[in-house]
């Protein structure tokens, strides 16, 4: 049986989604994720202007949110820059609930996918803009780790960013329990990168890959 990478994060879904539902039930479809109990919304909006600055440069219309939780980044950015299309995908099913409810308002049609035991992504076309935030450390091993990577950017058109946390976080604030923490890729082909820390947060990295001619 050939091995498949994304069994890694089904995998995670059976394991990880049900507590995660019932932890968002309890409060109410709040998560910590992307800084939903930050008062000052401080990273939150460090992240989403970036994200703006890039759509407003390659006039995006069309956004993916890959880990998108209950929806509180893309709300920054979709407030600032409304976008036709907006979609999201996550393992939890509350969550994603939540986001549809935070953004149906932002968005001209909003699509939300689950893996939920799944073996294939959801297909849909590529956006605009993509974002893939404080995801990549979940990943156990490299190939889960690139996989996710590369899935994000056969669905994105322009431009994919992806905030990661570095090493020092990692071990500070217990994200090592997630496993090994792989360095994201120097080179990637077809695409340009440009990596950068977040002025936040001296301890996440912003990476952005332009899609190259």
């Amino acid at each position: 049986m050939t091995y498949n990478p994304l069994t890694y994060w089904i995998e995670r879904h059976k394991e990880w989604a049900g507590k995660s539902d019932a932890a968002l039930r309890r409060a109410g479809g709040k998560t910590l994720h992307n800084g939903e109990n930050d008062p000052t919304n401080a990273r939150c909006a460090a992240i989403a202007n970036h994200v703006i600055q890039e759509l407003r440069a390659v006039n995006g219309t069309s956004l993916l949110d890959v880990g998108c939780a209950t929806g509180r980044l893309s709300a920054c950015v979709l407030k600032e820059h409304p976008v036709k299309r907006w979609t999201g995908v996550d393992l939890s099913g509350v969550a994603l609930e939540a986001a549809q409810k935070r953004l149906r308002h932002h968005a001209h049609t909003i699509q939300t996918f689950t893996l939920n035991g799944s073996i294939q992504w959801p297909s849909f076309e590529p956006c605009d803009v993509s974002l893939c935030s404080d995801v990549l450390y979940h990943a156990n091993t490299k190939d889960s780790h690139d996989f996710l990577i590369a899935n994000t950017l056969e669905r994105t058109a322009k431009t994919a960013m992806f905030v990661t946390w570095d090493t020092c976080m990692s071990a500070t604030k217990g994200l090592g329990a997630h496993n090994s923490y792989y360095p994201f890729p120097a080179v990637v082909a077809g695409w340009e990168l440009q990596s950068f820390d977040l002025p936040i947060y001296k301890t996440s990295v912003l990476h952005i890959l332009r899609k190259t001619p």
